[in-house]
């Protein structure tokens, strides 16, 4: 039977991506590298080819030492990730996001002036 498909990234999918966006284009031997709690090679490979069936990565198509790049952008993938966040664990309420990240001390009162400064123009062109 076919496994379900993820929504969303898993965590070590997340690690990938996040390595290449930060590092570039990489080899398995490197992505590993840059994985804490590094997997084995065989496992780095097994999910890059996951990853490259949901389109998430691409590779230069050499038959030995590819390099894996992404093709998703770091700033949709947050944004869907801060979706599924909000839906699965908020029930849809954004602000009750919020109101947990300055309980929990993940963003201080400094920060959330300095956003709500930052949506005020659009928010009073809209």
């Amino acid at each position: 039977m076919a496994r379900k498909t993820t929504p969303g990234l898993t965590g070590r999918e997340a690690q990938i991506l996040g390595a290449l966006w930060q590092q570039g284009a990489l080899t398995v031997g490197e992505i590993r590298l840059a994985l804490p709690d590094p997997p084995t090679s065989n496992t780095v490979r097994k999910l890059l080819s996951i990853m490259c069936r949901r389109r998430l990565v691409e590779h230069d198509g050499s038959k030995y030492g590819k390099r894996f790049q992404a093709r998703v952008e770091q700033g949709q993938t947050r944004i869907e990730a801060l979706g599924q966040l909000v839906q699965t664990h908020y029930a849809g309420k954004g602000g009750d996001v919020i109101t947990d990240l300055l309980a929990g001390g993940l963003l201080t009162r400094r920060q959330l002036r300095a956003v709500v400064k930052r949506l005020q123009p659009a928010s009073e062109a809209g």
